[in-house]
């Protein structure tokens, strides 16, 4: 499932919804993305870092209590590329406290020009294709749940 959390995050070339974990690019580049998070004291999970429904990089924490784990890669984006976590198996532990958070996810761009010195014959900043999106992936409904008005006092705000 798609991570739901309170999250904040401001720069300017990529978007954000509030609810969910993910950046939609609006200007295309290389990007760096770091996130982390940690188990609850009897529990693991496996977590990923994923591009349009497609798994980039994993972590997964054990069960030897509050454990962590994280991971992050460099991608190129595209326009209305989506990166976002998901977690594949388990639990993750997070604060109850409005100002504190245990999960972490950021990223900035390193530039404009996806090559940066690489062979321009790949199709992304990975050494080669990526596996095919994740059937059971659901962020696009996730997304739309959020997105849709709840009431008719909302949709008139």
């Amino acid at each position: 499932m798609a991570i739901v959390e309170k999250f904040q995050f401001s720069n300017p070339p990529l978007s954000f919804f509030s609810f969910i974990f993910f950046f939609r690019c609006s200007q295309p580049g290389l990007f760096y993305f770091t996130f982390a998070a940690m188990a609850p004291t009897r529990g693991s999970y496996r977590i990923s870092l994923r591009k349009n429904r497609v798994p980039v990089v994993t972590a997964f924490a054990s069960d030897t209590g509050f454990s962590w784990a994280s991971n992050s890669a460099v991608l190129y984006l595209a326009q209305n590329d989506l990166v976002y976590l998901y977690l594949e198996d388990g639990t993750i532990h997070e604060s109850t406290a409005s100002n504190r958070a245990f999960t972490t996810f950021s990223g900035f761009q390193i530039g404009s020009d996806m090559l940066l010195g690489r062979n321009p014959e790949l199709v992304d900043a990975a050494e080669g294709q990526l596996s095919p999106p994740d059937p059971f992936d659901d962020i696009f409904a996730r997304m739309a749940y959020y997105e849709t008005p709840r009431n008719a006092s909302e949709a008139s705000d």
